[in-house]
């Protein structure tokens, strides 16, 4: 395994060296981040064990990649995580009245407010956080207006075969008002599963709504959203039922919420300060009560010299509500931009 990374990092970096080599025209600017996190967490599970454990660890979206300019119009961008994986790859031309993009990119139902450390950045996906993340897809941007064709996601516990006549349609709004920034999105996806003869219409939808106010260092961030089948356009992890399934001929599709509100201030040049709270919560037809889950932190940012960052932090994940356990961590990221 260890050689079949070491052959697939060195295929890359020799990859990216003959492009920088040979390309005629563009303009060309790397850029890497190396993360290492540290964390201790304490898990107590409801009726079962309590189990303590520490972790050091190459955080997962460590990265490198480069912003490239081919000429007036066309630009392009790559980034490799560690393990090697790939997070973005797409290339952008600008038409004037707006931008085609083509490839895996960050989707219009993404509104990231957080930048909670634990578990590698989790930054509250899961946890009350809008994340559509960096998915393949065809997208029109415009000054505020984004609308974009992202590769389907067909996850459900039907245990069928699935299939599907579109993609996803995502779409989101920009609203800039002097210290005040928010944003509208939505998303739409349906596809087709067969168990046993019976076809199943398994259909997703979210919409969210975000907003933040900065002023004299300090800040305000927060984001709702709902939706049926959430799990299928954006990270939930209530921990409970989170994916639509069958009982017999009949559709049992999941209902879901979120809100995230996240505060602090940039004291000086060298340190800032973040807390924030995040709350999930979703609901299969059948079942009789809400699976919930809640995660809260306090951080703080320490700017050792420039690029080079400390992020120490302690928080809690709590998803005793879907019968599951209590986390409680102290974690700290170490992270050198270059």
């Amino acid at each position: 395994m260890n050689k079949v990374i070491i052959m697939a990092i060195s295929f890359i970096l020799s990859a990216i060296f003959t492009m920088t080599a040979t390309a005629a025209e563009g303009d060309w600017n790397f850029y890497g981040s190396a993360r290492i996190l540290t964390q201790w967490t304490n898990d107590k599970a409801i009726g079962g064990s309590d189990t303590d454990e520490f972790a050091l660890n190459l955080q997962n979206n460590s990265r490198i990649g480069a912003l490239v300019k081919v000429r007036d119009g066309f630009f392009g961008h790559f980034e490799f995580g560690s393990g090697v994986n790939l997070r973005l790859l797409h290339g952008k031309w600008n038409f004037g009245a707006g931008s085609f993009i083509v490839g895996q990119a960050y989707t219009p139902l993404t509104i990231s407010y957080s930048t909670q450390a634990y578990g590698g950045d989790r930054v509250m996906i899961g946890y009350g956080n809008v994340w559509g993340g960096r998915e393949p897809m065809l997208g029109i941007h415009f000054d505020k207006f984004k609308i974009a064709l992202v590769e389907l996601e067909m996850d459900d516990n039907y245990g069928g075969n699935s299939s599907a006549m579109f993609p996803a349609v995502e779409m989101s709004y920009d609203l800039n008002l002097n210290s005040v920034n928010a944003k509208i999105a939505g998303g739409y996806q349906t596809y087709d599963t067969e168990v046993g003869g019976t076809s199943y219409d398994v259909t997703s939808f979210v919409i969210a709504a975000g907003a933040t106010f900065e002023s004299g260092g300090f800040f305000l961030r927060g984001n709702v959203w709902m939706g049926k089948n959430p799990d299928g356009l954006i990270g939930v992890s209530t921990g409970g039922s989170e994916l639509p399934q069958a009982d017999g001929s009949v559709e049992n599709d999941i209902d879901g919420y979120g809100y995230l509100i996240v505060t602090g201030a940039k004291l000086n040049e060298k340190l800032s300060v973040e807390f924030g709270y995040g709350h999930v919560g979703t609901e299969l037809d059948t079942d009789i009560k809400t699976n919930e889950v809640s995660s809260y932190y306090g951080q703080a940012w320490i700017t050792m010299a420039p690029g080079v960052f400390i992020v120490p932090e302690i928080g809690v994940v709590d998803s005793e509500e879907a019968g599951e356990s209590k986390i409680t961590y102290i974690a700290c990221k170490w992270q050198i931009n270059f």
